[in-house]
């Protein structure tokens, strides 16, 4: 799924100083095209809180995507899609445009015998391909199977080797704390 953000027209600190650089390790700049739009601060190493005005609405460019039952599984050998921004070589610069690969899922005994105790059948999903896969920068994005978010992007072995698994966290162990979450009154 693709985030928009609502573009601020006057931002800024006024009559302040220039921060020391790391001082603020909380801080977060939410931006579109590389430009600031909004600012946030990290709660937890997974949550960025910021305004409600700052994220642009759905319309015909910017949908939900579908998420699994609880505890609802994918087939392994199911035919999936990863889309993300990350590198195309381990060290290489994030890309500017949206790139995506077609993987199959494993199955939880090819996963445990590439990654053995790292890897929690109940928690986790994975893919391999050793010309195709998951590389920094595309972590927290999502394995797409089916139009439904199966997976979320989340290891890869060092350097991008992709003689390796790559591992999804598995979004359908997660859904009632997900309801819980957006059920929430604020």
């Amino acid at each position: 799924a693709e985030f928009l953000l609502f573009l601020i027209a006057f931002s800024g600190i006024l009559g302040g100083k220039t921060a020391k650089p790391h001082s603020r390790p909380y801080m977060a700049s939410l931006q579109v095209r590389g430009a600031h739009t909004c600012g946030g601060f990290l709660i937890r190493e997974d949550f960025i809180l910021t305004a409600a005005h700052c994220i642009y609405g759905l319309d015909e460019r910017v949908k939900n995507i579908n998420l699994p039952s609880e505890g609802e599984n994918i087939s392994s050998h199911t035919q999936c899609l990863i889309p993300g921004w990350g590198r195309r070589k381990p060290g290489g610069v994030a890309e500017k445009i949206l790139r995506e690969v077609s993987v199959s899922i494993k199955t939880d005994k090819e996963c445990k015998k590439w990654w053995q105790k790292y890897y929690q059948p109940k928690r986790m999903l994975c893919t391999f391909d050793s010309k195709k896969g998951i590389c920094q920068g595309d972590s927290g994005g999502p394995l797409v199977c089916k139009d439904t978010a199966y997976g979320i992007a989340a290891l890869t072995a060092p350097n991008c080797n992709l003689s390796y698994p790559s591992i999804y966290t598995k979004v359908s162990s997660f859904i009632a704390w997900i309801n819980e979450i957006m059920n929430e009154k604020y």
